[in-house]
């Protein structure tokens, strides 16, 4: 059995997606494990058979791709974006392909809670039962207290440099590291519903108020709190130099900070503030005193992920009962979460299950791929044109960017070209292979030795010895 994980965002992903195959190893040791550069095994010229490929989303664009590797392959999935229940329409539409998850190779649709099921119509849900199911997610399982042992870096780092934490979380899509007006093109390219996309972008004028609001409170706080480090945190898909740009006047005390996942910023802060940030369940589990301001609820998450902790529309009253927080230090009176929101346990983990029921599933299966080890050289003047083509698309982007519009627009340039340089980047591209082994060596006990080596620059294999 061959199991394929992608993987987008290095400092996002490669913890919960490593924690899936230590448990997919310790159930069945002869399985083989590729982590590979996003969706580089779905190219068809790669003959494959029976690969299990575990996909973070369902995304319209990657039909073709779909339907063609599930002739003779399988796909498993759980969006990384998720939990799905508080997208917009126009997200929903475009991650969630109905027409995949009906297909007999199609295996696994794992949810973050049971929510989620309510975007899908009874008949799918029926035919689909086994299919679907919530599992949680992997990310969570690292803020259980045995396990913040994989962030003692990390937290050696913050608790020196930014004592008295207020850690502060990013997640909009303004100032983003591709180009807004490119993305909403992708979106009329991709998209049929045209309200839906009109919807969209009225949303995001909602969402920018409440950014530029909390960017705004975050400076406030700073200048109220002198002796406390506040700590604001760009989402990954942001471009840190375009939020650092939003900060004028900046108090010493304020930081605008992207280094390592959000987790250790959230175990290392006493308190936790955002507007709608998927990482207030994160602050929850770890039962962090937790501070939601949103003024404007004209957005498609509408009151959600406002129930954890203190809700406010007021940055005044929020900092006056933070003020209040910091002075006394009495606890906040806590909600009791929703498990139908997220599936989450004190004992067994989200990556055990998903990792059992992909074992169940494919245990008699025999997978085979062929992997050109290294690439194929180019010739000196097929080099030559590769080198000029990116040069100049990279010049016409930062130097003429609304040639660069118009030649999206009118598909003389790839939408596979929609992220920058810097995104890309934070993929698997920076990934070595000591920091596979570090994670198994924390993990693992003597007896669970793994043997990893980097097969080309976009693949590694790792099995057990």
């Amino acid at each position: 059995m061959i199991v394929t994980i992608p993987i987008e965002i290095k400092s996002r992903e490669l913890h919960s997606k490593l924690l899936i195959c230590y448990y997919l190893l310790k159930f069945n040791p002869r399985i083989k494990i590729l982590l590979t550069k996003s969706s580089i095994l779905l190219d068809r010229k790669i003959k494959k058979k029976n690969l299990i490929y575990f996909e973070k989303s369902l995304s319209k664009h990657k039909i073709k791709n779909h339907k063609e590797f599930l002739k003779n392959n399988f796909i498993v999935s759980l969006d990384e974006e998720g939990p799905f229940y508080h997208w917009s329409n126009i997200l929903k539409n475009s991650r969630i392909n109905l027409k995949i998850i009906n297909h007999f190779n199609f295996k696994f649709f794992f949810l973050w809670g049971d929510n989620e099921k309510k975007f899908f119509k009874k008949k799918i849900l029926n035919e689909n039962k086994d299919k679907i199911i919530s599992v949680g997610h992997p990310k969570f399982d690292f803020v259980k207290k045995k396990n913040h042992f994989f962030f003692q870096k990390e937290l050696r780092i913050i608790n020196k440099k930014y004592k008295n934490l207020i850690f502060i979380s990013s997640s909009f899509f303004t100032d983003s590291v591709m180009d807004e007006r490119i993305y909403k093109i992708y979106l009329e390219k991709t998209q049929k519903d045209k309200k839906n996309i009109e919807r969209f972008s009225e949303e995001l004028k909602n969402h920018d108020e409440n950014y530029f609001n909390l960017i705004k409170l975050s400076t406030q706080i700073a200048k109220k709190f002198p002796n406390h480090n506040i700590v604001f945190r760009p989402h990954p898909r942001q471009d840190i130099n375009k939020v650092k740009s939003r900060f004028i006047d900046k108090p010493k005390n304020l930081h605008i900070v992207s280094d390592f996942t959000s987790t250790p910023w959230i175990i290392a802060s006493k308190f936790y503030i955002h507007c709608n940030c998927t990482t207030v369940h994160e602050a929850y589990f770890l039962k962090k005193n937790i501070y939601c301001s949103r003024p404007n609820l004209k957005i498609f998450a509408k009151k959600q992920l406002t129930e954890y902790g203190k809700f406010y529309r007021s940055n005044e009253k929020l900092i006056l009962d933070l003020s209040k927080k910091i002075s006394n230090k009495k606890n906040l009176k806590k909600n009791s979460i929703n498990q139908k929101i997220i599936k989450f346990s004190n004992g067994e983990e989200s990556a055990k299950r998903i990792a059992l029921n992909i074992v169940r599933c494919f245990k008699n299966i025999k997978s085979e791929i062929k992997i050109k080890e290294e690439r194929k050289k180019r010739s000196y003047l097929n080099n030559l044109k590769y080198f000029i083509l990116g040069n100049l698309k990279r010049l016409i982007y930062s130097k003429f960017r609304g040639l660069y519009i118009f030649l999206f627009k009118y598909s003389f340039i790839s939408v596979k070209y929609i992220f920058t340089k810097d995104y890309k980047m934070n993929k698997i591209s920076s990934l070595q292979k000591k920091d596979i082994l570090d994670f198994f060596k924390k993990i693992s006990k003597k007896e669970n030795k793994i043997k990893c080596k980097r097969i080309n620059e976009n693949i590694f294999e790792i099995k057990k010895i």
